[in-house]
């Protein structure tokens, strides 16, 4: 009987025993289904959205059908491992992730530091995209699996570049030779990386290999223009002025003033360049880099444009269908992000012709909502104006929505959506409007690292320049000051001032009280002060602004457990977090600290063992929850790697004596309010004083 099996999802997807022999399942959909549960949270999925997803064409008892029979195709490997894959239950699937390996996590545990990082290995393990080749298997899983391949890919890449910062602090040939190997990782998943290849240049003008290095910022300028239709950043072509390695030819082109951006400042050293420090290097494709007209964006804030269609509705008859689709478009407008209009179509079953609108960088799309009264559903269908392409379609079936819950989830499902599509393609590409400039900025803060913090604050330092009374900018400063604080201090960083943090968040809320997150950001400083009757005021206002994004509802959550309001912290974030279609795993850190506040040790330790490894924050909640469920070992093994974290972020050998900073983070990263919850927590945290040679303060 084999102890483990491997699950390759990189390239060529195929099931493994530990040896390598491959293991077939009758069909791809099979497989799919094993991949599906290890990206879905809890590992777990309802047979009916399994079903909806690998079968949605067919109707919805032959989907059941086919889904029990790849199920019996998975037993009948089971048989053969000697091994349970799956758990089942009349509703449900849930994948038994102790018995399996992937390629991914190995990835994920080499970048990370956690297993010898391997060059050969590392390339071996990515063969291709995530489940490369399985949109074939149905539309509705092509449109999961287009996502899903994306953040796979985004992951790696944050991953590859937390790994480099982290080398640029060592020295010695096997830090060298590490990020000559990582840099050419990160090309290969994204060839206009110039973070990578400013560190190739770095790497082969360091060895004296001039040649080589004009050759890389060549190619560095060919995949830029070609992917991204921009020129290097100023300051990889200063790497090759300065070194005198030759014409580079192709330059970028200089500023206003004849100057390139990145220059010697005046009355700077000869030989002084303004470029980027490696922490803010770029982590996704340059966003914050790109070239943007400040003096050419738009004084007021133009958002995407999405009309309302509906069609074949009676309004005195269709109640329910109605309410529905009202219960929708009240959803996408408590996002704030769009310019809704009402297109009034409600003139028969085809409406007006449709017809192409020009909806430039931020997009026009027609949300049509029609009326099937034959089949009693709503089909809605979100439709791209400028391409005419349909993005999606959703079916409401109004046999099924019968009840609150079942209404509210649909709304959910359909809202989320539109978002995604709608917002998503903003956040993945550099933009010059201002509000594509903003979903940029939001989508590196999600990102929890210092080199998207970085990246965020130069474009929030744009937008205010042209936009000064834009109240996202000062809540997305506040934002990641207090992330920097918790998340990832460092010597000389400086400690939190919850004053400026505080005045920033009251900024946004003054210039745009209707902004979710200007709420949101307030509540949380509001904790860092110790006001936690003034916080739990602004979360019940973030949330009643927008109980629709899973994300705000998961934030308030985390912070009124940290409160002590209990009651209605863990059933909301249970709630948003089953309405999530991808899961980041810093989500799995505010459960962990939702169900330690709760007392729930153990599943408070299992969120934390899924959450990230990356931060100092997360470690530490992921070390209390382990000692207070009763994994001695496993705590005491995250205690040494949250040491090992905390030397890398402040220096090897600058931890005696203790800095200022470390022991203000010690300090301050406990922020539960509750007595009891507090004490467990700081148990943890004295155990990693005492491997400091502190005390308590």
């Amino acid at each position: 009987m084999a102890e483990r099996l491997h699950l390759q999802t990189l390239g060529l997807v195929r099931l493994a025993t530990a040896d390598g022999e491959t293991l077939a399942l009758k069909t791809r959909k099979a497989l799919a289904l094993l991949a599906y549960l290890l990206r879905r949270p809890g590992l777990s999925a309802t047979r009916s959205d399994i079903a909806a997803l690998l079968w949605s064409e067919g109707e919805r008892a032959k989907a059941a059908v086919s889904l029990r029979q790849a199920v019996a195709h998975v037993r009948q490997t089971e048989a053969l491992a000697g091994l349970r894959l799956i758990e089942t239950t009349p509703t449900s699937i849930t994948l038994c992730a102790e018995v399996l390996t992937t390629d991914l996590d190995e990835i994920q545990q080499m970048l990370g530091g956690f297993r010898p990082l391997d060059s050969t290995r590392l390339k071996a393990l990515w063969g291709g995209d995530f489940l490369n080749g399985f949109d074939t298997l149905d539309p509705a899983f092509a449109d999961w699996l287009a996502l899903e391949q994306e953040r796979v890919r985004a992951s790696v890449i944050e991953k590859t570049v937390s790994a480099l910062e982290d080398l640029q602090i060592l020295g010695g040939a096997a830090a060298v030779n590490q990020r000559e190997v990582l840099a050419g990782f990160l090309l290969g998943l994204d060839p206009a990386h110039e973070f990578a290849h400013q560190t190739l240049i770095r790497h082969y003008l360091a060895q004296g290999r001039r040649e080589r290095a004009l050759q890389q910022y060549r190619d560095c300028a060919r995949e830029l223009r070609n992917l991204l239709d921009q020129d290097p950043d100023p300051a990889t072509l200063l790497l090759i002025e300065d070194a005198g390695a030759g014409d580079p030819a192709r330059r970028p082109p200089v500023g206003a003033a004849g100057t390139a951006q990145g220059a010697p400042a005046p009355g700077a050293a000869p030989g002084a360049v303004l470029a980027p420090a490696p922490v803010a290097a770029p982590t996704g494709g340059g966003m914050a880099s790109a070239t943007v007209d400040l003096a050419g964006l738009r004084r007021d804030i133009s958002l995407p444009v999405l009309s309302i269609a509906s069609l074949s509705f009676e309004r005195e008859a269709d109640h329910l269908a109605l309410s529905l689709r009202d219960e929708i478009v009240a959803g996408l407008s408590a996002y704030r992000c769009f310019e809704l209009y009402e297109a009034a179509y409600w003139i028969g079953e085809d409406g007006a012709a449709p017809m192409r609108v020009e909806g430039g960088e931020l997009g026009s799309f027609l949300l049509r909502f029609r009326r099937d009264r034959m089949l009693n559903r709503i089909y809605v269908q979100l439709e791209n104006r400028s391409s005419g392409q349909i993005a999606f379609n959703e079916v409401i079936d109004l046999e099924l929505t019968t009840s609150a819950s079942d209404r509210v989830e649909a709304v959910f499902r359909t809202v989320s959506r539109v978002h995604s599509h709608v917002i998503g393609r903003l956040r993945m590409r550099p933009g010059r409007t201002a509000f594509s400039r903003w979903c940029q900025a939001e989508a590196l803060m999600w990102e929890f690292n210092r080199a998207a913090d970085q990246k965020a604050l130069q474009i929030l330092a744009e937008l205010e320049q042209s936009h000064p009374s834009y109240s996202q900018i000062y809540a997305g400063r506040c934002s990641i000051q207090m992330k920097q604080a918790l998340f990832y201090p460092t010597v000389g960083g400086g400690l939190l001032d919850t004053e400026a943090t505080m005045t920033l968040a009251e900024k946004a809320v003054a210039l745009d009280p209707w902004q979710v997150i200007n709420h949101r950001m307030l509540g949380w400083s509001m904790i860092h002060a110790a006001r936690p009757d003034d916080a739990h005021r602004a979360f019940s206002q973030a949330l009643s602004l927008n109980p629709m994004d899973p994300m705000n509802v998961i934030s308030a959550a985390e912070a009124l457990a940290y409160i002590g309001d209990l009651r209605k912290a863990t059933d909301m974030a249970m709630k948003a977090f089953d309405g999530l279609t991808t899961t980041p795993r810093i989500v799995y850190g505010y459960l962990a600290n939702i169900f330690f506040a709760s007392g729930d040790f153990d599943r408070a330790a299992e969120f934390a063992r899924r959450g990230p490894m990356d931060n100092i924050h997360g470690l530490a909640t992921r070390l209390a929850a382990l000692d207070r469920a009763g994994f001695a070992e496993d705590a005491a093994a995250t205690r040494d790697i949250l040491l090992q974290r905390i030397e890398t972020q402040f220096g090897r050998g600058r931890l005696k004596p203790v800095p200022l900073e470390l022991r203000a983070w010690l300090d301050q990263v406990n922020m539960f309010q509750e007595p009891a919850t507090r004490a467990a927590f700081e148990r943890g945290l004295d155990s990693v004083r005492e491997a400091l040679g502190l005390g308590r303060a």
